[in-house]
């Protein structure tokens, strides 16, 4: 697949999304699991080249990124920050605040960098018991900030169209 055509695939699955929600009755939550795997598979590298990045570690700042932005997407709304921090690690978490930044979530970077103020750098059975609570209540703002202002899917796939030059399975010709 051409570089033109990766790019012209991703503004299809940003462009369409909501039709595909529409068809088969489906839940947003199920559009947006598949466009993202769909689109970050096909779009960005490959499996066999993205597994074999993540193992030696040469994925670039861009795809390492929007890695970890997928995948606070998937652990939060799944279990909420505490199972972001406990699943990924506290350096996977400020990669995806970084990963905010760079595709232009401000609010969601803001709840990552608050999330990082709220989890002491210690061992998990030494965070305190008011930790939960407090998480919960960014778990809340979290939802409503995806329902009501920025859909982390659409910005990572902007991004990607945009910069195509950054992610190796688009830079193929």
């Amino acid at each position: 697949m051409s570089q033109a055509e990766r790019v012209e695939k991703i503004r299809r699955v940003v462009g369409n999304w909501d039709e595909r929600m529409l068809a088969e009755g489906r839940r947003i939550e199920g559009v947006i699991a598949d466009a993202a795997a769909d689109a970050l598979a096909d779009a960005m590298l490959d499996h066999d080249d993205f597994t074999e990045a993540l193992a030696d570690g040469s994925l670039t700042s861009a795809e390492d990124e929007l890695r970890a932005v997928h995948t606070m997407d998937a652990e939060v709304n799944d279990g909420g920050f505490l199972e972001f921090f406990d699943n990924c690690g506290r350096e996977e978490v400020v990669l995806a605040g970084q990963g905010c930044a760079r595709i232009g979530a401000p609010h969601f970077e803001t709840l990552v960098k608050a999330a990082l103020l709220l989890v002491p750098v210690v061992p998990e059975e030494e965070w305190p018991e008011e930790l939960e609570a407090k998480l919960n209540m960014l778990d809340e703002t979290f939802f409503d900030t995806y329902r009501e202002l920025e859909e982390l899917l659409k910005l990572r796939l902007a991004y990607m169209a945009d910069h195509p030059e950054k992610f190796r399975g688009m830079r193929r010709k």
